[in-house]
């Protein structure tokens, strides 16, 4: 049986953490998907079956929140966000909107990938990013 890779969506303005958490997803065997801005980020989340965001609180075009509320417009996903500052209006923002977690900006990728492998395996995965089989298959 062919196992698909969970899509995971990484928008963040930062290079350098973008393409960290973008190589650490992939370790882990999940399909990471790399954008900069907010709107690149709903195009790819419009173009590819993604399930899972990873978003900064502050793109450069649009906000985490704005992306995220974009996207969850038309494809169901799950958000995990990055926030350099958590005000307590942020935070109820981000929970408004649906956020799974926040999390500090750099985030450590234990926590991170923790939060994802809780998420895929919420989504029906085996928790290192692949469609687990059904029930009755071994």
């Amino acid at each position: 049986m062919v196992r698909l890779a969970t899509s995971i969506l990484v928008a963040d303005q930062e290079r350098g953490t973008r393409s960290r958490l973008t190589r650490a997803l992939r370790r882990e065997g999940y399909a990471a998907l790399p954008a900069s801005t907010g709107a690149e980020a709903v195009e790819v989340a419009r173009n590819t079956a993604v399930r899972i965001t990873i978003l900064d609180v502050l793109l450069p075009d649009l906000s985490g929140i704005e992306t995220f509320e974009l996207i969850t417009g038309f494809r169901e996903v799950e958000g995990i966000f990055l926030a350099r500052e958590r005000t307590k209006e942020t935070l109820v923002r981000l929970l408004d909107a649906g956020a799974f977690t926040v999390l500090d900006k750099p985030p450590r990728l234990d926590w991170l990938l923790q939060a994802v492998r809780r998420l895929d395996e919420r989504l029906g995965n085996d928790g290192e990013g692949r469609r687990a089989p059904p029930a009755n298959e071994t």
